[in-house]
């Protein structure tokens, strides 16, 4: 799933007004597993812009073998893809020097809800960082992610509370969609909007997938079932 985040940033479509100039995508940032650098390379090559790697916004999980609720010991963490398979398999893009050896480590086994909570507000932080220092000239920028990742990026930036196990809401992604959200930093105060959500015209009916409260729901009950 792909989603649209900056100080500004707005899709248009069908009778709607034309983007601003501001809302060109000028930046492609993309989870490091290998499904989400698929999505991302079209949508690289399309608007001429690199993919830049950001190794904190990966699925809840990480990266591992085995069954979370299986025994004891059978988890097995992974790296992930290092910097040097990442440059291979998709040229161009670019990687920092952190994932040199992966995004992940075998120590870190199953990444908890509540791990991927507090790593996800943590990227919503880094999202109002950019936002609060954003210039016209920046344009919008583009993040390639996941339908958890999403769900609880969502409701960090709109300030509603997280809590693990049974979800009493929660926003749903087809595989693919496309969310779009304008953040606005100000003296004020800081303001989320959701501009567009799950957008799936791209896709033809066939080919839709994803997206149901039950799957979603299975991601919150069952860890590393995302």
């Amino acid at each position: 799933a792909s989603a649209s985040a900056s100080a500004s940033a707005s899709a248009s479509g069908g009778t709607q007004a034309p983007l601003k100039p501001e809302h060109a995508i000028k930046r492609v940032v993309c989870s490091p597993m290998r499904r989400c650098m698929l999505t991302a390379t079209p949508v690289s090559r399309a608007l001429g812009v690199p993919i830049e790697v950001k190794g904190d916004i990966f699925e809840h999980g990480g990266c591992f073998e085995g069954a979370k609720d299986a025994k004891e010991g059978a988890v097995v963490g992974c790296t992930g893809l290092t910097k040097a398979q990442l440059e291979a398999e998709f040229p161009g893009c670019v990687v920092p020097g952190e994932l040199e050896r992966g995004w992940w480590t075998p120590e870190q086994g199953c990444e908890t809800v509540p791990q991927a909570q507090a790593r996800i507000t943590r990227v919503a932080a880094w999202l109002w960082s950019v936002a609060e220092g954003w210039k016209k000239e920046d344009g919008a920028m583009c993040i390639v992610v996941h339908g958890m990742f999403i769900d609880i990026l969502a409701k960090a930036l709109a300030g509603i509370p997280l809590h693990t196990g049974k979800q009493r809401s929660m926003f749903c992604s087809n595989n693919a969609g496309v969310h779009v959200m304008e953040l606005k930093a100000s003296l004020a105060g800081n303001i989320a909007g959701m501009q567009r959500f799950n957008i799936i015209s791209h896709m033809a009916p066939e080919i839709q997938t994803g997206g149901s409260v039950e799957g979603l729901d299975d991601c919150y009950m069952n860890e590393g079932s995302a």
